[in-house]
């Protein structure tokens, strides 16, 4: 099975021209009203952040699965 990294997503999403205001791939810094991917200690998730809440969140064992929900969201934004 073909994986994907953080890396490898920054390029897709550079690539397919997503706003980089749309998302934030486990960076500090703004995380408003947009769809984020964060490790934690065990697991990935993927959730949209709007005023510092973390709404939709789904929960990860891998980080290809977690750089594919977040693809998926993004494509499904309106930008």
């Amino acid at each position: 099975m073909p994986t994907m990294n953080i890396k490898q997503l920054r390029a897709i999403l550079n690539y397919l021209k997503v706003p980089n205001e749309f998302y934030n791939l486990g960076e500090y810094g703004l995380r408003d009203m947009r769809v984020c991917l964060e490790k934690k200690l065990t697991h990935w998730e993927v959730f949209f952040s709007e005023r510092g809440q973390h709404f939709d969140v789904s929960i990860f064992d891998n980080e290809t699965d977690a750089c594919l929900a977040l693809l998926k969201e993004a494509l499904h934004m309106e930008w």
